[in-house]
């Protein structure tokens, strides 16, 4: 189970430019994660158009031969692990965001490309699926690209990095459908999902929950139970004892609800 953020990403990795680049390294510092990545050569950005450029703020970070964006770009997809782009809605074309996104294709990085909060549920789920201690790279349009660049990557991340420390759980609205949520602990960032803290007993009482209002609906049945096993392992934090006891209570839970129906 993840107790420190550091323990999934072991660094932050970006070019430095305005916007979801300058999001991602804001993000590295506030949550102790080490920073790193290619800048142009001078330290060049929009709002560093000057030597020493980015480094004067941001020493952890190296040039490239090349005063172009292009070559800190490649090299940075080449270094990372694993590939976060974020395209906030109403961005403007981003030509370095495509070379990016086409060179960790290329070189068959794990990506990820995501647009809007609502992409938050799989962006955990993707994270969750790569192995702890990755160097991950963040990049995406600059500020004159898109004014919401740096806001919105960050919020994004703050909430992924949020997610995965304090071991929450993304409940889709697929099975919020059945739910009564009105007394679980709950926020929602969109009409699509809610994140909840919980425990081993509070999970326990969400089973107990979701198989009594599937029951009442007339809909439990053996899809219902493997599509919900599919859903406790996938969105459950690492924590292989807490996953069995957790799958063994909604196995036996399921077995009793059909046994009762097939006795009536």
């Amino acid at each position: 189970m993840i107790t420190d953020i550091t323990q999934k990403i072991s660094r932050i990795r970006t070019g430095g430019q305005s916007g979801v680049d300058r999001a991602a390294m804001d993000f590295a510092r506030e949550w102790n994660i080490p920073l790193c990545g290619w800048i142009p050569k001078g330290g060049w950005a929009e709002d560093y158009p000057d030597p020493p450029g980015l480094l004067a703020d941001y020493p952890e970070m190296t040039e490239t031969p090349s005063e172009g964006t292009e070559q800190r770009t490649k090299w940075n997809i080449r270094d990372c692990d694993a590939s976060l782009t974020i395209i906030p809605w109403g961005s403007n074309p981003s030509e370095g965001t495509e070379i990016g996104l086409e060179e960790g294709k290329r070189l068959g990085k794990p990506m990820f490309t995501a647009i809007s909060l609502e992409d938050i549920p799989d962006i955990v789920q993707w994270l969750r699926s790569l192995p702890d201690g990755i160097e991950l790279g963040v990049g995406g349009p600059r500020a004159s690209e898109c004014s919401e660049a740096y806001d919105a990557a960050k919020a994004i991340l703050d909430e992924v990095a949020d997610i995965l420390v304090r071991n929450r759980m993304i409940i889709t609205k697929d099975y919020r459908r059945v739910m009564d949520t009105g007394d679980l602990p709950e926020r929602f960032h969109s009409g699509d999902f809610g994140i909840f803290d919980f425990e081993i007993d509070a999970l326990k009482e969400f089973v107990d929950n979701f198989y009594e209002a599937a029951e009442a609906n007339g809909s439990v049945d053996l899809d219902d139970f493997t599509e919900f096993m599919d859903f406790l392992q996938v969105l459950w934090p690492a924590d292989t004892e807490a996953v069995d006891n957790i799958l063994l209570h909604a196995f036996v839970k399921s077995n009793m609800i059909r046994s009762s129906r097939s006795k009536r």
